[in-house]
């Protein structure tokens, strides 16, 4: 006969003393994110023709991005904000200024 019962510990609710120190820490992130940006190998983004995004910029412009975010929508930059890798065509700037397609 087993005398060990199975207790279930209470759930706990975390309570934030300070609201805006929340809002601090993004804030934080999004000024880091920039500075990676600008430091780092330039990513461009062009939507393409078959995304359901494709009205929101002129035909063949590019827009810097960088990768990132919890979701589908990893590019971050351009006219909306945030894509879809299959909504995009990526590319990289090289030393010499040109740009090379990767998607």
């Amino acid at each position: 006969m087993n005398t060990e019962q199975h207790v279930t510990p209470p759930r706990t609710k975390i309570i934030r003393s300070d609201p805006s120190a929340a809002f601090a820490g993004h804030a934080e992130r999004t000024r880091l994110r920039a500075e990676h940006i600008e430091a780092g190998v330039k990513l461009f983004a062009e939507i393409r023709v078959d995304s359901k995004y494709f009205d929101q910029s002129p035909v063949g412009e590019k827009f810097g991005v960088h990768i990132g975010g919890d979701s589908n929508y990893c590019v971050q930059g351009g006219p909306g904000g945030q894509y879809r890798l299959k909504d995009v065509h990526l590319y990289a700037r090289t030393p010499t200024g040109d740009l090379v397609q990767l998607s």
